[in-house]
């Protein structure tokens, strides 16, 4: 006869605190590639506002052509799809 005990690994539950939109819920995530509606001026997001007042309206977006990052209106951005291969 076995000697042995079964052991049985313990397992942790932490309960998920949700403060705000979820992070798939937003429009814009940083890396995001842009486009300005009326230049077509091409452009990747890098900054999301965190506060919920700021994140849902302005995006800070570096454009291709340009050194320094605006904060720009969402509606006046749209997002560029890019082809993984």
């Amino acid at each position: 006869m076995d000697n042995r005990k079964c052991r049985r690994k313990n397992t942790y539950s932490t309960p998920v605190l949700n403060h705000g939109a979820p992070q798939c819920l937003r429009k814009f995530r940083i890396g995001d590639r842009v486009e300005d509606r009326e230049s077509a001026k091409p452009g990747s997001v890098v900054h999301v506002y965190p506060e919920i007042d700021l994140r849902d309206d302005v995006v800070v977006v570096l454009f291709d052509d340009s050194v320094d990052a605006l904060a720009v209106p969402i509606d006046s951005v749209r997002k560029v799809s890019t082809r993984q291969s």
